[in-house]
């Protein structure tokens, strides 16, 4: 085998790798589309920096409760080094971690950081959009 197809097979053998790990610690892919704010539906975006261990614990809480708040909730990630992640950021004055939740007007309803259990999360996204 030529050293082209050795690196052209090792480059793919990385990104399946790589891929797979982010699934395996994140759960299902969560959209960076924040263009959905502000459209009638409430949005809950967290402030995410892929190598930070605040923003992966608070993704994993989110995945654990996220299939019962889909029917009324989208949720969003605001990629910190992203150009529409740092905006979203920028705008609220966040950090990695944080949770961000808007009205279908795209008003802030809440924000908070990590909290400590997914019951916890659970009872402030209910309080959030009563």
């Amino acid at each position: 085998m030529s050293r082209k197809a050795t690196g052209w097979i090792v480059s793919l053998a990385f990104v399946v790798i790589v891929g797979g790990m982010l699934y395996t610690f994140t759960g299902r892919v969560i959209s960076t589309d924040l263009s959905v704010i502000g459209e009638g539906r409430p949005v809950a975006v967290l402030a995410f920096e892929s190598y930070s261990p605040q923003g992966m614990q608070a993704m994993d809480q989110i995945n654990i409760i996220r299939d019962d708040f889909e029917d009324r909730l989208t949720f969003r990630i605001a990629s910190i080094g992203s150009p529409d992640g740092d905006r979203f950021v920028a705008r609220h004055g966040i950090r990695d971690g944080i949770l961000v939740v808007l009205g279908g007007d795209g008003e802030v309803l809440d924000m908070w950081g990590v909290v400590g259990d997914t019951a916890t999360l659970a009872r402030k996204l209910n309080t959030a959009l009563e």
